[in-house]
């Protein structure tokens, strides 16, 4: 998985990321959303849960992902993922150098799909399941007794 910025991140998903946003849908219907790494856990073996509170968070970015859980939930739409990474500070020894800001890269992660299990208007979860559609084929057995 190499390191891609947001737009490039979403535009893996044939769509373009609104400016300033965090959302946006597909042409066929389907939700992509920016989750924060650190938010994921393992809900169980084969589901990773996504778990945020926008309480606290204000703005067009966070009213159109609002709007696009709300639609989701309700329509049981498919959900994709773009996963921010944010890069780790380690305090530095030398206080007199200048410390960098910190970096996040962002990963469309296609083989992951997911639903919006619950929204209240700030709390939301979403489960994600890995995708076996979008899982690399499988080598032919005839061609691995080849080699």
């Amino acid at each position: 998985m190499g390191e891609i910025n947001m737009t490039e991140a979403f535009g893996r998903y044939k769509t373009k990321l609104p400016h300033g946003g965090r959302s946006a849908m597909t042409a066929d219907g389907a939700l992509i959303v920016t989750c924060d790494y650190a938010r994921f856990k393992r809900a169980q073996a084969d589901v990773m849960r996504y778990e945020e509170d926008l309480t606290e968070q204000t703005g067009n970015a966070v009213e159109n992902l609002r709007k696009h859980l709300a639609a989701a939930l309700k329509a049981e739409t498919d959900v994709r993922v773009v996963i921010a990474v944010a890069e780790t500070r380690v305090p530095s020894v030398d206080i007199t150098r200048a410390e960098r800001p910190l970096k996040t890269t962002f990963h469309a992660r296609k083989d992951l799909l997911g639903r919006v299990t619950s929204f209240d208007g700030q709390k939301f979860t979403i489960d994600f399941r890995k995708d076996e559609s979008e899982a690399a084929p499988a080598a032919p057995a005839a061609k691995q007794a080849q080699k």
